[in-house]
């Protein structure tokens, strides 16, 4: 998952994923984790000063956390001036707008919510362009829109990504108040 991370975010096209689509299908797999592996009939024996499994899982777990964090920072806090504009529309809703290298990435849905309300999030993207969205836990989705059901009170943060003509992320943070 970091490989796929590091690579869509690199600075130089050529470097990234081919389209928006194919960086969140890498980043799904990554989170899918590998394959099922049948289990050896013995425990292996560990000789030396060599560390346990477990505290071994623990470290590695800790490091891609890590390298996640600092990923996922950077796409959302990339070198731009501008940020995500938001206004509140007639009906209640509310649009957020985000512009980077003459593309326009716009998002509308609700600003507040209550525990398993659904709701429905709309992005649009200028020129038309693939949108991914990164939700709760790592959950990625490919589409125009975006059904949520809140679980529990809070802030529930969601990512809508497309990207610009250059192939550079445009992105729009939305972060919806949950009560109970």
């Amino acid at each position: 998952m970091t490989t796929a991370l590091v690579k869509g975010l690199s600075t130089d096209p050529a470097g990234r994923q081919s389209s928006i689509r194919s960086w969140a299908s890498a980043l799904q797999r990554g989170f899918d984790g590998p394959p099922d592996r049948p289990q050896p009939d013995q425990r292996p024996r560990h000789h030396g000063r060599s560390a346990p499994p477990l505290i071994v899982a623990a470290i590695a777990c800790a490091i891609v956390a890590l390298f996640l964090s600092v990923g996922i920072y950077a796409a959302l806090n990339t070198d731009r001036d501008d940020r995500t504009r938001s206004q509140l529309l007639a009906d209640g809703q509310i649009e957020w707008v985000q512009e980077r290298d003459d593309a326009r990435l716009l998002v509308v849905g609700p600003g507040t919510l209550t525990v398993n309300q659904s709701a429905r999030f709309v992005g649009s993207a200028d020129p038309e362009t693939d949108i991914v969205w990164l939700g709760p836990g790592g959950a990625t989705a490919a589409s125009k829109d975006i059904v949520v059901t809140p679980r529990g009170p809070g802030t529930l943060r969601l990512h809508a990504v497309a990207q610009s003509p250059e192939g550079n992320p445009v992105v729009v943070s939305i972060d919806v108040d949950v009560t109970s």
